[in-house]
């Protein structure tokens, strides 16, 4: 997606230049138990689903209750439904955002740029749910600026270890070789391909000599 991308390098200025960098140790700790930290949201973001659910169907439980009671006593105003468009974009918004979660696990464990992604796209559902429950009956405020501290966060570490999750890579004799690696394997065949040149100087200057001395004999 081309608005994650210029949001990426928009941001890179911020998290990763402007922003005091974190230890290379820590680096490695963070992206090491990264896969399972980011299991264990993607389940509480799920329990977070269920738990807006049941509110929303306990209100109306209670709502409905009233509601026949005034009807029977034909006092008071009806009462509305807490299950509004609202409740139902933030179940929706949060129930994507676990299963982006959920789909950047195996990309996590291998340390794969696709995983960096899927939660860099995560923290900016992150913000949108936390936009769109601020207006609803079960939010406000509160819950806007808890997400937006958490997405900020969470994009400060993002960068931080950005770095560990981007390999370049080359294709030598069809075949992906990491920039990394490139260099031995590199290093290792002009060896290889100098040594092979010693060995044929060798043979052809034994060659020529045992030539002079059959014309001298």
């Amino acid at each position: 997606m081309k608005w994650l991308e210029s949001a990426e390098t928009s941001l890179e200025d911020i998290f990763l230049k402007q922003a005091p960098s974190l230890p290379a140790n820590a680096k490695k700790v963070i992206v090491e138990w990264l896969p399972w930290i980011n299991l264990v949201v993607a389940l509480l973001t799920l329990w977070s689903v269920w738990n807006l659910w049941d509110w929303a169907h306990r209100i109306n439980k209670g709502i409905e209750i009233i509601n026949q009671s005034s009807s029977n006593l034909l006092t008071g105003a009806p009462q509305v439904s807490k299950l509004s468009f609202g409740i139902w974009i933030g179940l929706l918004i949060m129930t994507v955002e676990a299963a982006i979660y959920l789909m950047a696990f195996s990309a996590l464990r291998a340390r794969q740029k696709r995983g960096w992604d899927l939660l860099f796209l995560g923290l900016f559902i992150n913000l949108l749910y936390g936009l769109v429950i601020m207006f609803t009956s079960y939010g406000g405020f509160g819950n806007f600026i808890g997400s937006l501290l958490g997405s900020t966060v969470g994009f400060y570490f993002m960068f931080q270890i950005r770095d560990l999750y981007l390999k370049k890579t080359v294709v030598v004799n069809s075949e992906v070789i990491t920039a990394q690696k490139l260099p031995t394997k590199t290093t290792s065949k002009s060896k290889k391909t100098k040594s092979s040149k010693k060995t044929s100087a060798k043979k052809k200057s034994s060659s020529t000599k045992k030539a002079k001395k059959a014309k001298s004999d």
